[in-house]
């Protein structure tokens, strides 16, 4: 199991091979294939082959060299090394302790997807 911090420390999730819980074990949410969807099973964002974004059958973003785009603005920046998500000001937002399992990028994907749904869903309508 890996644990999910924010950027106060304080631990707002947990992670269970590709399916996302919040602080009272809750599923909020999980990856299917190269899907992640919320806890009720609705789609929310899918990941293509080229590392596409793709919400509604529709192009929103794409994943580059560790960072997340949407619309062609970076919002997010994954460090695997570190285990950590930051935002777009290099601000630490996320990190993950525990498990020392391989964590892949499509894992990050979802984490973000997940725990920072709100935040792309304001940059989808903006």
């Amino acid at each position: 199991m890996i644990e999910v911090y924010n950027k106060k420390k304080k631990r707002i999730g947990f992670i269970k091979g590709r399916k996302y819980f919040d602080k009272k074990h809750r599923l909020i949410g999980y990856l299917e294939g190269n899907v992640v969807k919320n806890q009720k099973g609705r789609p929310l964002l899918k990941l293509d082959s080229h590392d596409d974004i793709i919400s509604g059958g529709e192009q929103i973003g794409f994943i580059l060299d560790s960072k997340i785009y949407i619309r062609e603005v970076p919002i997010f920046e994954v460090s695997k090394e570190k285990r950590e998500i930051y935002s777009n000001q290099r601000k630490k937002i996320i990190s993950l302790k525990g498990n020392h399992q391989k964590i892949e990028d499509l894992d990050y994907f979802g984490i973000a997807a997940i725990y920072f749904e709100s935040e792309w869903v304001l940059k989808l309508i903006e």
